[in-house]
């Protein structure tokens, strides 16, 4: 992929031009309602940015750490072991296994996909795990520095971690946490849909997180 007819995007490791929004948060449900501390940049009003902890602690069922290294990279450790590494002076994601950050069974009972022609299996893996690297630059993807802090693009976050069948989504002003084959159970998206316009950044982000979606994920 190609990005020529997009703006030059160049990132610095610590980022000024940040706005701290409380955004107001549903966890898979209307009734469990909260806030989540996001930023967002002059140059993508539209997109939020998010602590990798504050969002992994949602989606997953056990605890995680975060660690500023020496090397001014972030390590974010699952409680079962396995290690996220961000670096936000090349903007890569590593891990050490990203398979054990796979759900094994999509739950698909009460959803959309609960249907007579739609098979689940749960997911199998053959021979030994291998690390992987992500590079967001590529894709003029940010791993922010803010005030000494790492932070990943709410759609980027949720992009890599998709695998565990559970999402945070942002519009209309909010976050709504939901089970990825049963968003529809909880909140109306339909307004988001037929919104025929939006900023011509966030038209830019959309294509390049797409990008890097389909190379990638």
């Amino acid at each position: 992929m190609t990005f020529s007819s997009l703006a030059t995007v160049a990132f610095a490791a610590e980022r000024t031009d940040y706005e701290k929004k409380n955004v107001p948060t549903y966890f898979f449900s209307m009734e469990k309602s909260g806030t989540t501390e996001c930023v967002f940049f002059e140059d993508e009003p539209s997109v939020p940015y998010i602590n990798p902890v504050d969002y992994l602690k949602h989606i997953y069922t056990v605890g995680f750490e975060e660690v500023k290294n020496p090397d001014g990279t972030f390590t974010v450790t699952k409680a079962t072991g396995e290690n996220m590494t961000i670096d936000p002076e090349t903007d890569t994601v590593s891990f050490d296994i990203y398979e054990n950050y796979f759900g094994t069974d999509s739950n698909q009972a009460g959803s959309s996909m609960d249907t007579d022609f739609v098979l689940g299996h749960p997911n199998r893996f053959l021979g030994e795990p291998q690390g992987i690297t992500f590079d967001l630059s590529k894709y003029q993807l940010d791993a922010a520095k803010v005030e000494g802090e790492i932070y990943l693009p709410l759609p980027t976050i949720a992009d890599l971690f998709d695998s565990s069948y559970n999402a945070g989504l942002y519009f209309d002003g909010s976050i709504y946490y939901t089970h990825t084959y049963g968003a529809e159970k909880y909140v109306d998206r339909s307004s988001y849909f037929s919104t025929v316009e939006c900023d011509k950044s966030l038209i830019d982000y959309d294509y390049r997180e797409l990008c890097f979606v389909m190379d990638n994920l």
